[in-house]
């Protein structure tokens, strides 16, 4: 592992994992490979990995994806989670994650800490959701954005 004087680790981020690891009792730093893995109860892993210069995301496997669940994850995605967050497909490991990009500058320590708490907040609700048999029916009545209907002249 690389140690937490990582050359390659920004210093917005050095200073949200050293935030992070002090909250949780624990020194983070990315490996080798750019991430730094964390292991929650209820078999919760959350990945923070550097994601190109300044950027930063974190993942969390849900679920194997199938039929069933994809259409579930793409329910979800349409208005039932925070802003900013969304399970999107890897498609090497087939699997729904839950996820989120954000500029590494962006971010204040407590917000950063407050993300990861909700983060692994959500994994159990969403694995229910995503492991159920048959997919929720989507919403009555979708939400409409504004700029969709504005932007269409005839």
């Amino acid at each position: 592992m690389v140690d937490s004087n990582n050359t390659s680790t920004s210093p917005e981020l050095k200073t949200l994992l050293d935030a992070l690891g002090t909250a949780i009792g624990d020194i983070l730093f990315l490996d080798e490979t750019g991430q730094c893995a964390l292991a929650f109860a209820d078999d919760v892993e959350l990945i923070i990995a550097a994601a190109g210069d300044d950027q930063i995301s974190i993942r969390t496997p849900l679920a194997r994806v199938n039929a069933d669940n994809m259409r579930t994850a793409l329910a979800l995605n349409y208005g039932s989670l925070p802003a900013g967050l969304w399970i999107a497909l890897d498609d090497i490991s087939s699997e729904l994650l839950l996820l989120t990009i954000a500029r590494a500058t962006d971010i204040p320590p407590e917000l950063f800490q407050a993300l990861v708490a909700e983060m692994v907040s959500l994994v159990a609700t969403l694995r229910s959701h995503l492991n159920k048999s048959a997919a929720p029916d989507p919403p009555e009545e979708p939400s409409r954005m504004f700029f969709a209907t504005s932007m269409i002249r005839a």
